[in-house]
């Protein structure tokens, strides 16, 4: 064998050998990127049950009348105008963005209803008009 032969076959077998670990690193690289998928997957559907809600979705006004004054400074809430009234056993989402996709409104929580409620949004809304159009329903409800 010629000088020049062996110094290619060297450097053809350094090259595989220095190859190799990198071929190894990346099939480890990706296993590990697909087992990181599969546990974001699965913390994303259980995350789903407390982040993607159906909800009887209401609208009311800061009238006299619905809330009985017109301030419309929640009870619950640090003196901010309410935007959203949750029922208490929702009171997690209280001070947390919440997206109604049907209405299109997406608002803060930052009151609660009456404690007789139960798995109600109460969205409020400029006039009556707007909340008879609302009505009562229920709807998807996610949590932002």
């Amino acid at each position: 064998m010629k000088k020049a032969e062996a110094i290619c076959y060297a450097l053809a077998a350094w090259l595989f050998l220095a190859a190799y670990p990198t071929v190894r690193h990346q099939a480890e690289v990706q296993e590990l990127q697909q087992k990181n998928l599969l546990l974001r997957e699965a913390h994303s559907d259980e995350m789903r049950q407390y982040t993607d809600l159906k909800m009887t979705v209401t609208a009311y006004t800061a009238s006299v009348e619905e809330c009985g004054k017109s301030d419309g400074i929640g009870s619950f809430s640090d003196g901010a105008q309410a935007q959203a009234a949750v029922s208490p056993d929702r009171a997690y989402m209280v001070g947390k963005w919440v997206w109604v996709p049907s209405l299109g409104y997406k608002v803060k929580v930052n009151d609660k209803t009456d404690d007789d409620l139960r798995n109600t949004l109460d969205i409020r809304v400029k006039t009556k008009g707007a909340a008879k159009k609302i009505g009562r329903e229920r709807r998807r409800v996610v949590l932002l």
